[in-house]
């Protein structure tokens, strides 16, 4: 997918003029517009104020491969218009009113390989149109009316690559007719109802390298079925009953990149395991001191996540036994202007979040210490404009958010 480009809309006017010989398209309604190596358009992105007359004044634009409508004010009364622009391979319509009928244009784009549909009003009834896209590999039907219906039509689209199901009403006997995907790569499930025999259907799925069930009903029995996957690289199951058996279990996941464990009754001892994994999210953890102790010495862990833990300054004795550690996040613990100074000696920190934090502006000098502190967070007023800039002159690089 090309690089999109932020532009002037009113210089979008002109560039367009240039390009397609028409400037028909208000700039009000342009977000984003970008050329290949040739001068033609070949990715375009309009924005809320887009609608179905905005989508009549389309040019031809024979070259175009993507278009995001996201949030667009458009209708199924606007895809005839779309469905011109027979070059598509990548085409948003997420959070736009558009229906089951407009499949009835959208079929002509015969090369689609990705659609956006989330928070739309598509129903089984459209999945069943669907089957026409012979090469679409990744579908996003999130907070959809989909039932385990429509995902029995999709079973049949066997080169999909990529689902996102987040937000939907499925069920395990709908996941099970994904069986079929064995070519499934990606698959998003989160905030949705299944549970472990969901993904024990899934078990010769096993090109799969990202999988979501964040806030579902599973649970460690999934483990044997995620250690067949030995290509994951992402794992998301926030809110869910896994615990630290389930991550020993699955240690011999060596490609594994992101894990997100937050709201569970894992603990950072836990994740310490993973000693290739670069992030920790522990976010509203309890005993952080005690289960740092276990992380202590881990050689890839570049950044951590301790969100409304509670972590004391006890706890920041641990990280500083972590050589590559570079972005932190205590917002909302109970470290103190004891801890903060402790934590100066991690020469390696580069971004700082320390909002609804005990810290004082007392302590903040010692910041200086932190000479590749480039981003630090703090609540409003936390830190007086003196210090701050005191703080600035001495870290050139740093900028406060």
């Amino acid at each position: 997918m090309h690089s999109s480009t932020v532009i002037n809309s009113a210089l979008f006017i002109a560039l367009f003029t240039l390009t397609t010989g028409c400037g028909g398209l208000p700039d009000e309604a342009v977000e984003r517009h970008h050329k290949d190596g040739q001068g033609e358009t070949v990715t375009l992105s309009l924005n809320k104020y887009t609608n179905d007359k905005t989508l009549s004044l389309f040019p031809e634009m024979p070259s175009i491969q993507t278009l995001t409508l996201d949030n667009a004010q458009i209708s199924d009364a606007g895809m005839p218009h779309v469905s011109k622009l027979t070059s598509l391979r990548m085409l948003a319509l997420n959070n736009t009113d558009i229906t089951d009928a407009a499949f009835d244009e959208l079929q002509k784009l015969k090369n689609l390989t990705q659609l956006e549909l989330t928070n739309t009003n598509i129903t089984d009834a459209g999945i069943l149109k669907l089957k026409t896209f012979k090469d679409l590999r990744v579908l996003n039907l999130e907070s959809t009316s989909i039932t385990d219906e429509g995902l029995a039509a999709l079973s049949d689209m066997q080169q999909l690559q990529g689902l996102v199901l987040n937000g939907t009403s499925i069920t395990d006997a709908g996941i099970a007719h994904l069986a079929k995907l064995r070519d499934l790569d990606s698959l998003r499930l989160n905030d949705t109802k299944i549970t472990d025999a969901a993904i024990q259907s899934l078990r010769d799925n096993q090109k799969i390298t990202d999988l979501q069930l964040k806030n579902t009903k599973v649970t460690d029995q999934i483990t044997d079925v995620l250690k067949g996957y030995t290509d994951l690289a992402y794992l998301n199951l926030e809110g869910t009953s896994i615990t630290n058996d389930a991550l020993l279990a699955l240690a011999p996941l060596e490609k594994i990149q992101y894990l997100f464990f937050a709201n569970t009754d894992t603990s950072i001892a836990g994740q310490a395991r993973w000693s290739g994994i670069p992030t920790l999210i522990m976010n509203n953890t309890k005993n952080v001191d005690e289960e740092l102790v276990f992380a202590e010495g881990a050689k890839t862990i570049e950044s951590i996540s301790l969100v409304n833990s509670d972590l004391t300054d006890a706890g920041v004795k641990s990280l500083l036994t972590l050589p590559k550690l570079r972005r932190l996040s205590l917002q909302g613990t109970e470290i103190t202007d004891h801890g903060l100074n402790d934590l100066c000696e991690l020469k390696t920190i580069e971004a700082l979040n320390l909002r609804d934090t005990k810290i004082t502006e007392s302590s903040f000098a010692n910041l200086k210490n932190l000479p590749n502190l480039k981003s630090l967070n703090l609540t409003k007023g936390q830190i007086s404009a003196e210090a701050k800039k005191e703080l600035g002159d001495a870290l050139p690089s740093l900028r406060f958010y």
